[in-house]
């Protein structure tokens, strides 16, 4: 199971897509294989994405931003989870951690009854984590990046899959401070800051599920 698997699904409500899209052994579950667009139109579209990123990153958040170091294409930064750890303990309220990646701890399937047998959730990567200070306590809130220019329901479960998940990262490691779990945002293309939404609005509907 994957963040954008899980927007996607509550997107198309088709469990049947869910299905296909998390079944580890495809072809013996009897789901086709799966086929990509890689024509220039999609091309495009990933570009303009990547574009957008970098502009983000560069004109909106300048040196409050954390990228892991590397060379060629900002977008293919991406900090380690070790390195995500040391991130989230060094950065100072204000700043933002570009590309973490997010391993789920047995907390997470725990609060969602999901045997770990039957079901596995990969490391994945928020765009953004904010850290921020509320009467004195450390708090982090997930910013997801979208070339889009409209709120979709696809980017809230996403943010809120997140979220969930570093808070119970945030709760097995002991780190200082808390995780938002009311409040998400997304930084829609073009926009001068994130839009940001309540959580609540998804969160039944994901816990649910």
């Amino acid at each position: 199971i994957s963040p954008s698997g899980l927007g996607r699904y509550f997107f198309h409500d088709c469990e049947r897509f869910l299905r296909w899209r998390s079944t580890r052994n495809p072809r013996q579950n009897g789901v086709p294989n799966r086929s990509y667009d890689t024509g220039t139109l999609m091309s495009a579209v990933l570009v303009s994405g990547h574009t957008w990123e970098e502009t983000l990153l560069r004109d909106h958040l300048g040196e409050r931003v954390r990228i892991a170091p590397g060379n060629g294409s900002i977008s293919d930064r991406i900090w380690g989870w070790e390195e995500t750890i040391k991130q989230l303990l060094q950065a100072q309220p204000g700043e933002y951690i570009y590309q973490p990646s997010l391993r789920p701890p047995e907390i997470l399937y725990r609060r969602w009854g999901l045997n770990l047998d039957l079901v596995r959730i990969p490391d994945n990567r928020p765009d953004l984590i904010k850290v921020a200070e509320q009467f004195g306590e450390r708090i982090y809130r997930i910013i997801d990046i979208k070339r889009g220019t409209a709120l979709r329901l696809p980017y809230r479960v996403q943010v809120y899959f997140y979220a969930m998940e570093l808070d119970a990262i945030v709760k097995e490691l002991g780190l200082p401070g808390v995780v938002d779990l009311e409040r998400g945002a997304a930084w829609l293309g073009g926009a001068e800051a994130p839009h940001a939404f309540d959580l609540a609005l998804v969160a039944s509907h994901v816990d649910d599920l």
